[in-house]
């Protein structure tokens, strides 16, 4: 095991109501059991000193508003029998996810959702409609934000 911590994290309380988690957990489809235990972890030790008058640590569940973001990693899982699924599939795919009700239609297949449903990850926490907003390729991402073939979640 490396001697650095991991998953890579980050976590700021700007105030006593508010904590941002930047996070990058376990790439990959099939890694699924792991990005959840990255969060889990995550979650589990990050505390921060009392607020006043209390002498209990807090979480970061602890404040009014939680903000989680960076590159989760979580994916569409599509079943073996989805006809989008596949290499050969892939322009179909990318139509559908070009229109707000195939973006609607795929959200069920969401890793995250599909874990959130489950109880084992962001629960008590509401993610932002994905399915309302257009795909943007990667030709529209600025170079500069780019590093080493991909961009570091802190840049979005």
């Amino acid at each position: 095991m490396s001697s650095e911590p991991w998953p890579k994290r980050g976590a700021h309380t700007a105030s006593p109501l508010d904590s941002f988690v930047c996070a990058h957990l376990t790439a990959h489809e099939h890694k699924l059991p792991q990005r959840v235990a990255d969060y889990n972890y995550i979650v589990g030790s990050l505390v921060f000193p009392p607020h006043k008058p209390s002498t209990a640590l807090t979480t970061i569940y602890d404040t009014s508003h939680l903000f989680f973001f960076g590159d989760l990693n979580f994916r569409l899982d599509l079943p073996e029998t989805h006809p989008l699924r596949g290499p050969g599939n892939h322009d179909s795919l990318v139509s559908a996810l070009d229109s707000e009700s195939g973006r609607e239609e795929l959200k069920e297949y969401d890793q995250l959702r599909v874990e959130q449903k489950k109880g084992t990850v962001f629960v008590g926490l509401r993610e932002g409609d994905f399915w309302k907003f257009k795909v943007c390729p990667r030709r529209f991402v600025l170079r500069a934000m780019i590093c080493g073939g991909f961009m570091h979640a802190w840049l979005l």
